[in-house]
């Protein structure tokens, strides 16, 4: 003899049956109970979950063990749950966004020491030339004072 729960064939019809009539707990309609349950889709029982939750978490603590129910309602029902991961979803994509930026900036910061490095170097060497400069002109000053000491002296003996 065929049972009415081996007669559902849908999730959404074991809902209107448990709600009218209970859930059964003799084996046999357990387990088509988990079979109906099993082969429904993920968008057939969030569906049904955001129509009456209550009734599918009912059925779904007394088919399926309490972790399973659990980790469906968390991740399906739960709203509060649902906006926390779409929240970390969110962060997580923002700081993988950031992670790129500061890449960027990083490479441009280096790009920007190594100019500064080649600007520091020029300067460095455009100071010795300078030095070396500084140190011919007061040679050719000492040189030109010579000379006219010598100027002088050609004058005073002329004289």
């Amino acid at each position: 003899m065929i049972t009415k729960i081996e007669q559902i064939t849908s999730a959404k019809e074991l809902i209107i049956y448990t709600k009218s009539f209970g859930v059964p707990t003799d084996v046999e309609n357990i387990c088509t109970m988990q079979d109906i349950i099993g082969n429904s889709t993920i968008d057939e029982l969030t569906e049904l979950a955001d129509k009456d939750g209550s009734a599918l978490m009912f059925l779904l603590f007394h088919v399926w063990n309490w972790e399973r129910a659990t980790d469906f309602y968390n991740k399906y029902v739960n709203k509060q749950y649902k906006a926390e991961k779409e929240e970390i979803e969110k962060l997580r994509k923002e700081n993988k966004e950031q992670k790129a930026e500061i890449s960027i900036l990083k490479d441009r910061s280096e790009k920007d020491k190594k100019a500064i490095d080649a600007t520091q170097k020029n300067w460095e060497d455009t100071d010795e030339e300078l030095f070396e400069t500084k140190n011919k002109l007061e040679e050719a000053e000492k040189e030109i004072l010579k000379l006219k000491a010598m100027l002088f002296d050609y004058m005073v003996k002329a004289e």
